[in-house]
C-alpha cells in the first residue's frame, strides 16, 4: 500500500525538481569588474525580482572565487555579489597584508558607488575569513 503512494510521489518530484532547479539556478553572465592594482572581479545580479540593496564581497587571500558558489547562489537570492581575487590570487608566497586591505576597500568601494546598493557585506571563507577580518580592523 505505501508503495503505490510513495511511487507517484517520486514520479512527480523527478519531473518537477529539474523545472524548479533551473530556474532558481538560472544566472546571467556575470560582468568582469576590473579593478585597481590587477585585482579581478566578477559582478554577480539578480536575473529577476526587485533591484538589490545589499551587495557582498566575496574573496579569499589567494585562491580563484570569481565563480564560486557564493557568487551564483546569492545573487540567485537576490544580492548583488562581487567575487574578487586579490592582487595575490595563486601566489601565497607574495602576500603583503597592508595592500590586501587596499584590494578589498577597492571592492567594497564599488559595491558602495553601485546604483541602490545601502549595504555591504563582507564573506570570506577559508583564507578570505582572516582577509575580511584584517580589512574590517584597520578600515
Amino acid at each position: 500500500m505505501k508503495t503505490k503512494t510513495f511511487l507517484p510521489l517520486v514520479l512527480m518530484s523527478t519531473l518537477v525538481f529539474p523545472v524548479l532547479a533551473s530556474e532558481s539556478w538560472a544566472q546571467g553572465n556575470p560582468r568582469y569588474i576590473p579593478l585597481p592594482a590587477g585585482v579581478k572581479g566578477a559582478l554577480y545580479t539578480p536575473n529577476a525580482g526587485p533591484a538589490p540593496h545589499v551587495g557582498i564581497l566575496v574573496t579569499h587571500r589567494t585562491s580563484n572565487v570569481l565563480s564560486s558558489l557564493p557568487c551564483t547562489e546569492l545573487s540567485a537570492r537576490g544580492y548583488m555579489v562581487l567575487c574578487m581575487n586579490p592582487r595575490f590570487d595563486n601566489n601565497e608566497a607574495l602576500v603583503d597584508w597592508e595592500t590586501i586591505a587596499l584590494d578589498v576597500r577597492s571592492g567594497v568601494d564599488f559595491l558602495r558607488r553601485q546604483p541602490g546598493i545601502t549595504k555591504v557585506l563582507v564573506l570570506g571563507g577559508s583564507g578570505g575569513g582572516p582577509t575580511m577580518s584584517y580589512y574590517q580592523a584597520v578600515a
